[in-house]
C-alpha cells in the first residue's frame, strides 16, 4: 500500500506541478495475496480532477509466472490528493 501511495503522488505531483499531499484512500482492494519477492508492476494515472484536488486510481500487476509472460492484477486503488502552494495550504490545480 506504501509503493501505491507513493506512485499515485509522484502521478498527482507531475500532473499538477506542485506538491501534493494525500487527503484520502477512496476505496483499496486486494485482490491477490502478493508473495516476499515477487516481482510487481504499479500504473497510477489521474482520472478526475476537481478544483484543489484530484483522484489517482492506482493497480497493482503481479508477474504470475518466472517467465514474466502473464500477468493478473493484484490490487487496486483510489487515492485523492490536495494540490498545495509553497505556503502548504489548498491552492487550484493548474495542469503542468
Amino acid at each position: 500500500m506504501q509503493w501505491m501511495d507513493e506512485l499515485s503522488g509522484i502521478a498527482a505531483r507531475r500532473f499538477a506541478g506542485a506538491e501534493a499531499a494525500t487527503a484520502a484512500v477512496k476505496e483499496i482492494l486486494f485482490l491477490k495475496p502478493i508473495p516476499q519477492g515477487a516481482f510487481v508492476d504499479i500504473k497510477a494515472r489521474v482520472t478526475s480532477v476537481g478544483n484543489t484536488s484530484m483522484t489517482v486510481e492506482t493497480e497493482v500487476w503481479l508477474d504470475e509466472d518466472k517467465k514474466q509472460e502473464a500477468q493478473v492484477k493484484a490490487a487496486s486503488a483510489a487515492f485523492i490528493y490536495v494540490v498545495l502552494d509553497e505556503e502548504g495550504k489548498p491552492c487550484k490545480v493548474r495542469r503542468a
